[in-house]
């Protein structure tokens, strides 16, 4: 289930600051996130989206880290 257009506008402005497998695993994160009932984890949004046999489960958590950074480098964080 793709993220409604007007989500998707707002996040375009960040999609420069990503690698395109990164990017990809954010958008997953996202929309699991957004249809998951409950405590909002990684393998929550990853039920959600129909990704909970991925093998590298670990990638989605490092996507996390990288959201971290890139927050602690532009002073927001």
């Amino acid at each position: 289930m793709p993220l409604p257009d007007p989500i998707i506008e707002v996040l375009a402005h960040f999609r420069p600051l990503f690698t395109a497998p990164t990017w990809r695993k954010l958008m997953v994160l996202l929309t699991g996130t957004l249809l998951t009932h409950g405590r909002r984890t990684v393998p929550a949004a990853l039920r959600s989206t129909g990704n909970e046999m991925e093998s590298n489960f670990s990638t989605f958590h490092q996507v996390l880290v990288v959201c971290q950074e890139l927050c602690k480098s532009s002073g927001s964080g």
